[in-house]
């Protein structure tokens, strides 16, 4: 693991954890983080929902397998708009750490609200499409308009219900299409369904997007 690397990120991008020498655009194992804070000479915290924590706001993972060798890596995309991605980042704390269902846990240094994962979304996702369409725009109207100051509706315990959408996917797309604030931004930086795509469907949306940068893999 290239620690330069870890310390060369920035608030906002967006980070595909998955296991060594795989093709991101086609791997079914990835999970994906927007990276919340970077502080010099420390790891960096990152928003993600998983199903055992739900939303939160933890340091980067980078656990070591029994053999003293790291089982997964990060690879990392960026946004042009350096605006945007900031935005997305001050949002995602409004929406983890001011949640009224938050809690701390000082020992880990983390913040989560759990019963947010959905996981009947995992298979919604998996047979819908993740195109935006007239249902993702109106969706992401919402989110630009609503969204700013407080979390959406599916990231209140009890409400990820079956096609909440709430998987790890739905974390960056919905905090970016919050913070673009119009849907003009939203067509040019992430015109894509945030309640039915899988990270597979995010990395390939990204890598045709000429607004974001691959950043190379740690």
């Amino acid at each position: 693991m290239n620690l330069d690397k870890i310390l060369s990120l920035q608030k906002g991008d967006i980070l595909i954890r998955h296991g060594k020498n795989k093709d991101i655009a086609k791997a079914f194992q990835t999970h994906v983080a927007v990276l919340a804070q970077a502080t010099p000479k420390r790891l960096p915290t990152i928003f993600d929902l998983v199903r055992s924590l739900g939303l939160s706001k933890r340091t980067l993972p980078c656990e070591l397998s029994v053999e003293g060798a790291f089982t997964d890596v990060w690879s990392a995309y960026r946004l042009n708009d350096e605006v945007i991605a900031a935005k997305a980042a001050s949002i995602g704390h409004i929406w983890v750490c001011m949640h009224d269902s938050g809690t701390y846990a000082e020992s880990f240094g983390q913040t989560s609200v759990k019963g947010v994962y959905s996981v009947s979304s995992t298979v919604s996702s998996f047979l819908g499409s993740s195109s935006f369409g007239p249902k993702a725009m109106l969706y992401a109207e919402y989110l630009c308009s609503q969204c700013a100051d407080k979390p959406p509706t599916e990231l209140q315990p009890g409400a990820s219900g079956w096609f909440a959408g709430t998987i790890c996917t739905y974390v960056p797309i919905a905090l970016y299409q919050a913070a673009c604030r119009s849907i003009a931004l939203v067509n040019a930086y992430m015109a894509i369904d945030a309640r039915r795509s899988l990270p597979r469907n995010l990395v390939n949306y990204l890598n045709g997007n000429p607004h974001w940068q691959f950043l190379g893999t740690f």
